[in-house]
C-alpha cells in the first residue's frame, strides 16, 4: 500500500520494497518496515510492469514519489467481501493472497529459500505453514 512508482525499476523489471503503510490514530503513515529483511527487491514479469505502467500512466497530477494505489486496507477489504459475495467465491482475507502466492511459487518448484527471500520473512522455517498449505492444495488437484 506504501508504493510509489519511484519504486518501479521497469527497465530491470524489479520492485523495490523499501517502506510500509499504516492508518494510525486516523492519519495515514508511511513507516520502515518491520524487520530488515522487510526491505527486499521483487523480480517482476513484464505483463505486471506493463499493467502497473499503464496503470499510472492514466493518473492525473501524479508525483512519482505519492503513493500509486491510494487505498486503505479497510477499502480493499470491502471490494473484495463484495466481489465475492457478487460472484459466490468464499471470502478470504487480503493477506491471504500472499498466503496464495507463496503456496503457488513452492507448487511450481521455486526453492523454498527463494520464496522466503521474495516474502521476506525472516526465518526460512517460517513457510513451513506455506508448505502444509501447497501439500493440501496438491492433494485437491
Amino acid at each position: 500500500m506504501a508504493l510509489s512508482l519511484s519504486d518501479f525499476d521497469f527497465s530491470n523489471k524489479v520492485l523495490h520494497i523499501t517502506k510500509n503503510f499504516a492508518v494510525a490514530n486516523g492519519q495515514e503513515v508511511i513507516y520502515e518496515p518491520k524487520t530488515p529483511k522487510s526491505k527486499r527487491d521483487i523480480t517482476l514479469p513484464d505483463f505486471l510492469c506493463a499493467i502497473v505502467q499503464d496503470y499510472a500512466g492514466r493518473l492525473l497530477e501524479y508525483d512519482p514519489d505519492d503513493r500509486l494505489f491510494p487505498f486503505t486496507k479497510s477499502w480493499v477489504n470491502s471490494q473484495l467481501r463484495a466481489g465475492c459475495k457478487k460472484s459466490g467465491v468464499k471470502k478470504i482475507r487480503v493477506h491471504d493472497f500472499r498466503h496464495s502466492h507463496a503456496s503457488l511459487l513452492i507448487h511450481m518448484g521455486f526453492p523454498i529459500l527463494a520464496v522466503s527471500e521474495r516474502l521476506g520473512h525472516e526465518k526460512v522455517q517460517t513457510l513451513w505453514s506455506y508448505m502444509a498449505i501447497c501439500t493440501r492444495m496438491c492433494m485437491v488437484m
